[in-house]
């Protein structure tokens, strides 16, 4: 396995396991990764400002990277823990509950619905 995808895996077991309020998720240290980059060339008096500038460049990348890793982990979470409405817990509610969906089913058939409705 490629280094790239051995970070990618790590990012998305560490979002996996971390949707608890208040806790920051461990792979936020990768945005912060080219900080001691950009000291040690300073250190080696290279050109002050193009450094930063590109430090911040590749941090807001990273950033974006994150993010977008972030939003595919809530997803993820979100469609799981649909799956475990439909199948169990709805039964639990009473009767007259008992025939709803889960977000995601709700808003499909919408969807569905929406489209059958809109003559083309």
């Amino acid at each position: 396995m490629s280094r790239s995808k051995k970070i990618i895996a790590w990012m998305d077991r560490d979002l996996d396991h971390s949707f608890r309020p208040g806790q920051k998720p461990a792979s936020m240290v990768i945005i912060f990764l080219p900080v001691p980059f950009a000291i040690a060339g300073e250190s080696l008096s290279l050109p002050h400002r193009p450094i930063w500038a590109i430090t911040l460049c590749i941090m807001a990348l990273l950033a974006i990277f994150w993010t977008w890793r972030y939003i595919r982990a809530m997803r993820r979470f979100a469609a799981k823990s649909d799956r475990i409405y439909d199948i169990r817990t709805k039964h639990m509610l009473p009767p007259e509950y008992a025939d709803t969906h889960s977000a995601t089913k709700a808003a499909k058939l919408r969807a569905l619905l929406r489209r059958n409705k809109d003559p083309k």
